[in-house]
């Protein structure tokens, strides 16, 4: 469990996925990319200077699918770093 006291942003696969609906996926379907994998969200949090740690785990929405999660460094808001995120995912 995560707590605010670690300073740490939650990051789920499933806010990237172009094929969740709008509640689960946190970003426009123009940012938003098709089966979105661990690496290239730890690879784009990275280049952020996020020190991302990779978890295993289900999202509470989808919880019979295994997707994952990533942890970083909360240095913005949540909308605006998963935004950057996307782009960063989006471009490479």
């Amino acid at each position: 469990m995560v707590s605010k006291k670690d300073k740490k942003i939650v990051l789920w696969l499933d806010y990237f996925d172009i094929n969740n609906p709008r509640p689960v996926r946190r970003i426009s379907k123009k940012l938003a990319v098709h089966s979105p994998k661990m690496e290239k969200l730890e690879e784009a949090a990275k280049s952020l200077g996020l020190n991302p740690i990779p978890e295993e785990g289900r999202y509470p929405h989808y919880w019979y699918k295994k997707t994952g999660r990533v942890l970083v460094d909360k240095k913005i808001k949540k909308t605006a770093l998963i935004r950057q995120i996307a782009e960063k995912m989006r471009s490479d």
